[in-house]
């Protein structure tokens, strides 16, 4: 269950408030490397878990959706993102 969904209009800003704490999970699609690539590393390093859309590794050169989040956020935002993606054929 959700308060709020927020976006700076920033991939990198969001990235960069959830590595904080600021916000407990983020998820988008089509994320280029240069928008992420710091993010991902300050995500790490806090304990935040990282996967695409199925709950794999996230590969930011190959993998069209991130979701992050702290652990417990993560998995139910994992349900909820894997649920709405799955119909898309792309």
């Amino acid at each position: 269950m959700g308060l709020g969904i927020r976006r700076s209009g920033s991939a990198a800003l969001d990235v960069a408030y959830v590595a904080m704490g600021w916000y407990q999970g983020f998820w988008e699609s089509d994320l280029q490397p240069y928008d992420i690539a710091a993010g991902l590393l300050m995500m790490e390093e806090n304990g935040v878990a990282i996967s695409n859309e199925r709950g794999g590794a996230f590969k930011m050169f190959h993998d069209r959706i991130l979701v992050a989040g702290f652990p417990r956020v993560h998995e139910k935002l994992l349900e909820k993102v894997g649920e709405a993606y799955r119909a898309d054929p792309r």
